[in-house]
C-alpha cells in the first residue's frame, strides 16, 4: 500500500487483476488474463484494467495505447 501523498513507481493492483481474471475465467470457461493499465497509486486518475484471452492481450494493449497514449503514469 502506498502512504498518503506518496506515489508508486508502477501499478500495484495485481491482486485485483488476478482475482478478476480468475473469477471470470472460472465463470466462463475461457482462459483470461488481466493487465492494469492505469493505477491511482501510480498517479493516474483511476485504476483501469484490460482483460482478454492470453493470445489477444498484446493486441488489446496496443489498441488501448493507440487511443490513450502511454499505458500508465508509471511508464
Amino acid at each position: 500500500m502506498v502512504k498518503q501523498g506518496e506515489k508508486s513507481e508502477s501499478p500495484i493492483c495485481i491482486m485485483n487483476a488476478g482475482y478478476s481474471s480468475g473469477w471470470c475465467e472460472e465463470s466462463t470457461g475461457v482462459p483470461l488474463v488481466t493487465t492494469e493499465v492505469t493505477c491511482r497509486a501510480a498517479g493516474d486518475q483511476t485504476c483501469t484494467f484490460i482483460m482478454a484471452h492470453p493470445s489477444r492481450m498484446e493486441e488489446r494493449l496496443i489498441a488501448y495505447c493507440g487511443e490513450h497514449g502511454c499505458l500508465s503514469s508509471a511508464c
